[in-house]
């Protein structure tokens, strides 16, 4: 019911701002700032008229603006970094104040100003600010956080997880440093990040495409749970990425990174120390063109990194001596960004930034996925003042990406119990994209007032060259090896494809949005907003229109409907309150809630398009298997084409009839206060709930019985998977953040204890559920993704002689781990299944039931029993990392600094979760340990 009665009540209103804002010409995410701020006389009383100038202390570029009939003015699209404000008004005193913006950031000022002369000057001390007008829950990265703490690969994203709600992603990948999630499930299509305004997601895997340079980044924002109506795409997290620009000073730097085995320890679960050697090499330069004018950046990196990859089965494992071992890896890395920034005149001003991007990660163990990913990303921002209240952006950005996946081995895949080898059955895949994007936002000061409008509208052409199945996928119930006599040692299913396929995906993203920022008074103010986005695509109507009409798959409009129509209802109210307690800044009670469209994976779309018309055979007729391994006469001595034909057993991929945008209702309270003048604390509570998550499901299916014995309702197909909304997840969770500074050292404090909960396989939708849940219970349960306790403490200490301290201390709570039978129970060809009665992510919780219904099916499969305490294994980490660094200066504008960087410090051994599958030979024995404790050394020149 809540996720329908929001949208009803603001139809009508769409449908009223839906034509007024197709008029406007373009919404560029904010990755600027924007200053707000009232001018009044010392008894309070407003001054209207007030010239107030507003001037990057770096770039000398300058904004005015002149205070409106309720000593109000605004300043929007402000580029993040110093400012000096200066604010004049015959027969008072100049008053100025110094302010440092960030990337994001709504702030809100009041100068007051003494009767006087012109002539008098009156500069006013700068202290810490509390958002006053906005209700959005956010943290910053500050430039000095990227450029001192420690961060061992460099992969700036990692230093999300410092800010609440942040942490490792489970659905994660070490491509680009440490992935990160925030909050609740789904992160894959619930995070988003953005950068100069450019989104950044990758269509396959949900996280970053691209690691830009630490040194080229300028600063970043994380907006959680709570943003205004200009964000789209995500319903729990944006990180709003600003990279840098040049000054009227030329500056630059040389950095240099090294790590080698001789300072690493020896991984838990190694026999000895692996080798490893690391190589990061960055520059970067900027200063004007013209001053006060046109300012230059660039930047480039590489990074050439040698190690190993750790295979550590237990003994128990039958496979564990043909695979374990230390398996050498290698990533090369190339990174290059140039920006431009110009001021045509006070009015105009643009910028043009190139990014460029180049990873090869290549790994000698046979069953490794190597990658080979490139980009290019071009982007250009448009501003033009139209008057003091009135200002419009317009972005424009083109992506040119592609992302190579494969595998040395070239042998069928065999899954088993406890361990699969040979070819994953989706590789070799190529998969080149581009996309082209154009933003506007509209700014609007009238009065009580501050208003946005925007639109958006992108464009994705996504190729996908894939082999599906290619090489064949054989499934077993059981570890050991096929015997022909014995028909509990045969194959349980066969998959295989009939040759590699190229297809092309197209679909464009509207978006439209209107936000008003109301002031009630003096001290409160009220955020409205409304959203709407659409992908045209999402269904794939045409495609699906397509195979329906063709004689080869006649039947499958029972199954799925043509026309199906699209998901048009993905309207999101957002509603808050900023209640500044006091009237002075220091104390701020917040409120908000919001409806908010994640977005989709096109990878579904794609690979449903290849998978669909190749011909994809499934055989599960065990007469047939207990030919194994011998392909052709599993198939009956025919191709896979014919065998299809004459046998049926089809296998289909596609979105379904209910596939629709995740959605995601938001709901926080909270409060912010400053204590002295440099101590702010932030609570905040959050619940969340969110809908419509994908996941596949088999809908070809036996109304009850195994596959073996009971025939498919369709039997010309296989399995026909659809990617429907089908999951729910619930979050809920109090966030923390206390923020600090004593002399010449700050610190910061994060906690969020949180609860996650869903009702299905929602992070990896290529996975059927058991729709049947015949030998289990049903899905809902801790969701994969669920973290109870998280705490980041990080601090930066300047000390005597040049010498610099800064550390991360990270402790967290590990999460939950599904526990699976590992075999086909109810003989529906999903492996998925677990013993009746056992939960979702029993692993990692302490449950006496939980741990009798497991003991009792491993003790069916003649298999050893386990005890409580390897049930409740976890996955937490433990972790303190520290760097000192130690300056020398060589002359006014140049310095040196030498830094060592010790990576989990105390050498804590940080696991991760065991195997969960039942009849696994490694079930709950831990097998993998995070990185031991490493050092890394460098320097930096700056000039």
């Amino acid at each position: 019911m809540l996720h329908t009665i929001p949208r009803l009540l603001v139809q009508r209103t769409l449908l009223i701002l839906l034509p007024t804002l197709m008029l406007i010409p373009a919404s560029a995410q904010a990755q600027t700032a924007e200053l707000r701020g009232v001018v009044a006389d010392e008894t309070g009383s407003i001054l209207p008229g007030a010239r107030v100038s507003i001037k990057n202390s770096e770039t000398g570029v300058e904004r005015t603006a002149i205070a409106d009939d309720r000593g109000s003015f605004r300043a929007a699209a402000l580029p993040p970094g110093p400012y000096t404000i200066v604010v004049e008004l015959q027969g008072f005193q100049i008053v100025s104040k110094t302010l440092a913006l960030t990337v994001g950031q709504t702030a809100s000022v009041r100068i007051e100003l003494a009767v006087g002369s012109l002539t008098e000057a009156v500069e006013v001390r700068s202290e810490a600010l509390v958002d006053t007008s906005k209700s959005d829950l956010s943290g910053v990265v500050s430039r000095a956080e990227l450029a001192e703490l420690p961060v061992l690969n460099r992969g700036f994203i990692g230093l999300a997880q410092l800010l609440p709600g942040g942490g490792p992603s489970r659905s994660g990948d070490s491509r680009f440093g440490i992935q990160t999630g925030f909050g609740g499930s789904n992160v894959r299509s619930m995070y988003s990040l953005q950068i100069d305004g450019g989104v950044m997601d990758h269509p396959i895997y949900g996280f970053a495409i691209v690691n830009v340079s630490q040194d080229a980044v300028q600063e970043f924002r994380v907006l959680r749970n709570q943003f205004d109506a200009e964000y789209s795409r995500a319903g729990t997290a944006i990180v709003n990425v600003i990279t840098r620009s040049g000054t009227n000073d030329f500056r630059g730097s040389a950095s240099y990174f090294g790590r080698s085995d001789a300072l690493n320890e020896k991984n838990f679960f190694a026999t000895t120390k692996q080798p490893f050697e690391l190589t990061r090499a960055s520059v970067t330069f900027g200063g004007p063109l013209v001053r006060n004018k046109t300012h230059f950046f660039a930047s480039a990196e590489y990074l050439d990194q040698g190690s190993v990859r750790i295979i550590a089965l237990p003994g128990s494992n039958p496979f564990a001596g043909a695979y374990n071992g230390n398996y050498p890896n290698g990533t090369k890395e190339k990174t290059a960004q140039a920006k431009l920034d110009h001021v045509f005149s006070p009015r105009h001003s643009m910028n043009l930034r190139y990014l460029w991007d180049d990873q090869k990660i290549d790994e000698d163990y046979e069953l490794a996925e190597n990658f080979n990913i490139s980009l290019n990303h071009v982007s250009s921002q448009w501003s033009f003042i139209a008057s003091s209240g009135k200002l419009n952006t317009v972005l424009v950005e083109f992506l040119d990406q592609d992302t190579q996946r494969f595998q040395k081995v070239v042998a069928a895949q065999v899954i088993r119990p406890s361990f699969t080898s040979g070819s994953s059955p989706n590789l070799p895949q190529g998969f080149p994209r581009k996309r082209f994007a154009l933003n506007e936002t509209f700014y609007w000061l009238a009065g009580r007032h501050t208003m946005k409008f925007g639109a958006r509208a992108a464009h994705e052409i996504l190729k996908y060259n894939a082999d599906y199945y290619g090489q064949g996928v054989w499934q077993f119930n059981t570890d050991r090896a096929f015997n022909a006599a014995d028909r509990t040692t045969w194959p349980t299913i066969y998959t295989t494809g009939s040759g590699p396929q190229t297809q092309t995906y197209k679909n464009s993203e509207l978006g439209f949005f209107a936000q008003d920022d109301l002031k009630l008074g003096n001290r409160m103010t009220l955020n409205l907003g409304l959203r709407y986005d659409i992908d045209t695509n999402l269904r794939s109507n045409d495609f699906i229109a397509s195979m329906v009409a063709d004689p080869q798959f006649r039947g499958l409009d029972q199954i799925l409907s043509s026309p199906r129509g699209n998901d048009t209802n993905q309207i999101q109210p957002r509603l808050g309150l900023a209640w500044d307690i006091k009237g002075n800044g220091r104390t701020v009670l917040r409120a908000g809630y919001g409806g908010y469209s994640g977005r989709n994976r096109p990878w579904f779309n794609i690979r449903g398009q290849v998978v669909s018309t190749q011909f994809t055979a499934e055989v599960s007729d065990p007469n047939l298997l207990s030919s194994f391994p011998d392909r052709t006469a599993v198939l009956g001595g025919r191709s896979v084409g014919d065998y299809v034909k004459t046998a049926g057993g089809r296998a289909l991929y596609l979105p379904g009839d209910d596939l629709r945008l995740p959605y995601s209702h938001n709901f926080s309270i909270g409060i912010a206060k400053i204590f002295f003048s440099d101590t702010t604390l932030e609570v905040d509570g959050i619940r969340q709930s969110q809908q419509d998550l994908q996941t596949g499901r088999d809908h070809n299916l036996p109304a009850r019985g195994p596959l073996s014995q009971n025939p498919r309702p369709f039997p010309q197909f296989a399995s026909v998977t659809l990617i429907d909304g089908l999951t729910t997840s619930y979050y809920t969770a109090l966030q923390t953040t206390l923020k600090t500074r004593y002399k010449k050292a700050r610190f910061q404090v994060a906690y969020t204890w949180a609860k996650s909960i869903s009702d299905g396989t929602n992070d990896n939708a290529s996975s059927n559920t058991d729709p049947f849940n015949t030998f289990g219970s049903d899905d809902r349960g801790l969701d994969e993704n669920d973290r109870r306790h998280a705490v980041s403490i990080t601090s930066l200490v300047d000390l005597p002689l040049g010498i610099k301290l800064s550390g991360i201390v990270s402790l967290r709570g590990g999460n939950p781990w599904d526990i699976t039978a590992g075999v086909d129970l109810d003989g529906d060809g999903n492996r998925q299944d677990r013993p009746r009665g056992l939960v979702k992510s029993a692993g990692g919780q302490s449950s006496q039931g939980n741990l009798d219904i497991i003991n009792a099916f491993r003790v069916s499969r003649n298999l050893a029993p386990i005890t409580m305490q390897q049930l409740t294994q976890g996955s937490g980490d433990t972790l303190v990392d520290l760097r000192a660094t130690k300056q020398f200066r060589l002359g006014k504008s140049r310095s040196l600094d030498v830094f060592i960087e010790a990576y989990n410090l105390f050498n804590t051994v940080n696991y991760e979760n065991p195997s969960g599958v039942i009849t696994s030979g490694s079930f709950a024995i831990r097998t993998v340990a995070r990185d031991p404790r490493q050092i890394q050394w460098g320097a930096r020149l700056n000039f």
